[in-house]
């Protein structure tokens, strides 16, 4: 049996019904498909249920869901993740060291997504995508092996000033 190669998208707990769709298109599911992936799971959050599977004629084997209470192991077990450009989602998916597309959601007010976006970008952590319709070419295209780590914290500092103050040395971990 293959090792399945999962593709998880995820929009967090808000409505970005451009993502979904963007990734729910037969097109785009030949495209991963021929890139190696062979499934896809949808965390579209509060908006439209996506539609394609096996049944309509998608190569991958989907599966979607709206909320739940833990990502984690949807990042983990994922070979590539496509995510809105939201501070927790992009914190989870380099905490999980996952290769990560972010896609931004501009009519979110003021726009925060791209500023975070764009300062992860400068470290060359992931791919910054700045709207759904430029996805497809994206993914498509992306290196996944040129992106760096994130880096881990260096806590040196912090626990040293905790001991400083409190005289109480932290935790290692």
């Amino acid at each position: 049996c293959a090792m399945s190669k999962t593709v998880f998208v995820t929009v967090g707990t808000t409505l970005f019904d451009a993502l979904v769709h963007a990734v729910d298109d037969l097109e785009f599911h030949k495209m991963l498909a021929s890139r190696g992936y062979t499934e896809l799971v949808i965390q579209y959050g509060r908006g439209a249920v996506p539609k394609l599977d096996k049944a309509a004629g998608s190569p991958l084997h989907v599966g979607a869901f709206s909320l739940k209470p833990t990502l984690k192991e949807d990042f983990k077990s994922a070979a590539l993740v496509i995510s809105h450009a939201g501070a927790g989602s992009i914190m989870e998916a380099l905490r999980a060291k996952r290769p990560l597309v972010t896609v931004v959601n501009s009519s979110l007010m003021g726009n925060h997504q791209l500023e975070t976006a764009v300062a992860f970008e400068k470290l060359k952590c992931l791919v910054l995508v700045e709207s759904p319709d430029k996805l497809f070419d994206a993914v498509k295209e992306v290196d996944v092996e040129a992106l760096e780590p994130y880096p881990e914290p260096d806590l040196t500092g912090f626990n040293a000033c905790i001991a400083g103050l409190t005289g109480v040395h932290p935790c290692a971990g």
